[in-house]
């Protein structure tokens, strides 16, 4: 937005310096040109009145008088008759015959003209003539060929005055857009640190519909509608998840309850034992299945996001994963702060250290992290059986689970929540092949410096 402002206005703004110093440039070149033609033309008329009388040979006061001007103004000046012939010449030389051709108008008996226009590209000099006599007796003419040095100077200087008047203002306005812009913006940038932090949890804030112009009044208005509504479809299925699983527990513990004192005497048959083992190991799932559906619910409550430093995480949860399991867990990680997903990184870490040794099988599980452009890249590697590629396109997805673990105990429930709460604290999961031939679970963690600004 701000861009297009800027490019918006900046063009506007050059055009109309422009249309102001432009005319203000050309009125000032008139006005010293029509003054230096101005000068000259009266100075030939009063020699061509001084001259009029002593046509045939101009008396030695006139001729003292032209010499004098022309050194005094570096003009040469020539009095000429009519029929071009140099009567004088200040050069001491006949007057050159483009000097006389311009001289033509004069001989014709038409005064001369001062509309000509100097800048200071031009013209280097300028030739005024003016008749001697009038109408029908006009005898010759006099002639003053003028340089446009001090002239073309002086345009320029007010050329420049003009420019620098001109680009001050500009200036002083472009350096003003910036600060005016981030003041038009700045509505707009509040309703999005409320969109942002909304983002980030908060989900009881409300945009502010009573700044900014009436266009952006009624888009929060709008949004916060949109955010009610949202917050209220949110709320009512985290309440349905919680409700439904606690509810399924009492029944679940007295179907356990009932399953257990069904339990077959020593003698029974071999079948009957198998069947209620069975119905153990279902129970068991269920009420496994019962307890992911709470942990789920507690991880779609959002809340505000927190920071929380790697390094401080507690891990005596996942050693004993590691170690109830046989296998070798290595932990290394930095002093680096990070957004805390929903339910805290212990839980996540845990549950991915719990499925590399228990689904994946592996002996040694190592848990680093590294720096990345706003992101903390954490990486847990093992070297279990690891996962094929079609396998790692689904292993996400909530309830499913490899054909190659269906009878390890689990929902298929724990990745899909360390998913969810990964990106919802702006981050990824991503599943890769790992150096060591098993699984590596990649967590891009939001840095925490980066992520609440």
């Amino acid at each position: 937005m701000r861009n297009r402002i800027v490019a918006v206005l900046l063009p506007l703004l050059i055009l109309l310096a422009a249309a102001i110093a432009i005319p203000a440039g050309a009125a000032m070149a008139q006005r010293h040109s029509s003054d230096m033609l101005g000068d000259r033309i009266l100075d030939a008329s009063r020699f061509a009145s001084l001259a009029q009388d002593g046509m045939e040979g101009p008396p030695e006061r006139i001729r003292r008088e032209l010499d004098e001007y022309a050194d005094l103004y570096d003009s040469a000046v020539h009095v000429v008759s009519r029929n071009g012939d140099t009567i004088h010449s200040t050069s001491g030389e006949l007057a050159p015959e483009s000097i006389v051709e311009a001289a033509g108008p004069a001989l014709a008996g038409r005064p001369p003209l001062d509309d000509r226009l100097i800048t200071p590209l031009g013209p280097d000099r300028v030739v005024v003539a003016t008749p001697v006599g009038h109408d029908s007796q006009v005898v010759g003419a006099v002639i003053i060929d003028a340089p446009t040095d001090a002239v073309r100077a002086r345009i320029l200087r007010d050329w420049l005055l003009v420019l620098v008047a001109a680009l001050v203002p500009l200036t002083v306005v472009l350096l003003a857009l910036g600060p005016v812009t981030d003041w038009m913006l700045r509505p707009l940038a509040r309703f999005e640190a409320t969109i942002a932090r909304m983002r980030r949890g908060s989900l009881e804030l409300r945009a502010d519909e009573t700044a900014g112009p009436p266009e952006l009044r009624g888009v929060a208005r709008t949004f916060n509608a949109f955010a009610e509504a949202v917050a209220t479809t949110y709320e009512r299925q985290r309440r349905f998840t919680a409700d439904a699983s606690h509810q399924l527990r009492n029944p679940l513990a007295s179907l356990r309850v009932a399953v257990d004192n069904l339990a077959p005497a020593p003698t029974a048959d071999a079948d009957d034992r198998e069947t209620h083992a069975e119905a153990v190991e279902t129970l068991e799932r269920m009420d496994a299945l019962v307890t992911d559906l709470l942990e789920a619910a507690q991880h779609t409550d959002p809340g505000e996001r927190t920071a929380t430093v790697l390094a401080t995480v507690p891990r005596e949860g996942w050693e004993e994963t590691a170690r109830r399991h046989g296998a070798t867990l290595r932990v290394d990680l930095p002093e680096t702060a990070v957004v805390e997903p929903v339910g805290g990184l212990e839980p996540l870490i845990g549950e991915l250290v719990d499925n590399a040794v228990r689904l994946g099988g592996a002996a040694t599980v190592e848990v680093t992290a590294a720096s990345a452009e706003g992101f903390i890249v954490l990486t847990v590697d093992d070297d279990g059986t690891g996962m094929t590629e079609e396998e790692r396109d689904r292993a996400a997805d909530r309830l499913w689970r490899s054909p190659r673990v269906q009878n390890i105990p689990g929902t298929g429930l724990g990745l899909s929540i360390v998913a969810r709460a990964v990106e919802e604290s702006g981050g990824a999961l991503i599943l890769e092949d790992s150096p060591a031939d098993g699984l590596r679970v990649v967590l891009r963690l939001v840095r925490a410096d980066a992520s609440l600004t």
